[in-house]
């Protein structure tokens, strides 16, 4: 089927438009307000875990076809002490916000259980990703508002947004810091047989104690 330059014409200005939309829906949907409520979930969750024991190993979802994902990440003090989440394919949001605050905080495998004492003191972050979609450019990404995911020789990683803010790094010292936490060269993102994706992220950090 032919494309006439005309018609090429009008899907280049269609295309930035319904990603616009998106962008606005999404923003608009996941809006701080409805984050605080999710968050208010991971802090039941939580303190659930702690009075009952209900869990012993890290909780798994139901998945969908859909392609929303959510991350959960516990602070301390300014240190990680757990960041757990399901990037895609999230059945209901709710289900996966209590399910990733529960592994965060206990089953991590990177740190020790979070103890009952550390919880004054703890800050929850609340990261929701849109669809993944892959990049043929590695620097064809907003800084500020996409997640990367690199899935590279059988090592795979993700980094949200807010990392680069935290450490101060540029495009390229995101990518290779990506690189290095999936435990590749941090220039493997250069490698033609790299897999490169970003997704739109939205997030929230709040204080425990702020945290109904």
């Amino acid at each position: 089927m032919r494309i006439t330059a005309a018609a090429l014409s009008i899907l280049l200005l269609v295309m930035p438009s319904c990603q616009e939309s998106f962008e606005q829906t999404f923003s608009q949907h996941y809006n701080p307000a409805y984050l605080t409520q999710l968050l208010t979930l991971a802090k039941a969750a939580i303190r659930e875990q702690f009075d009952t024991q209900r869990f012993s190993a890290f909780q798994e979802i139901p998945y969908s076809r859909n392609q929303l994902g959510v991350f959960i990440r516990i602070i301390n003090n300014g240190k990680d002490r757990g960041c757990v989440g399901f990037y895609r394919s999230v059945d209901s949001i709710e289900h996966a916000v209590r399910a990733a605050a529960v592994n965060a905080a206990f089953f991590d495998g990177r740190y020790p259980p979070l103890s009952r004492e550390e919880l004054k003191s703890c800050e929850l972050e609340i990261t929701v990703i849109g669809e993944l979609m892959p990049m043929k450019d590695p620097f064809n990404f907003d800084i500020d508002k996409h997640m990367l995911r690199i899935e590279f020789d059988n090592h795979e990683a993700m980094l949200q947004p807010q990392i680069a803010a935290q450490y101060g790094y540029d495009k390229q010292a995101l990518l290779r810091a990506l690189c290095r936490k999936a435990g590749l060269d941090e220039d493997a993102f250069r490698d033609a047989s790299a897999c490169l994706f970003k997704a739109r992220a939205i997030f929230l950090r709040m204080q425990w104690a702020d945290l109904h």
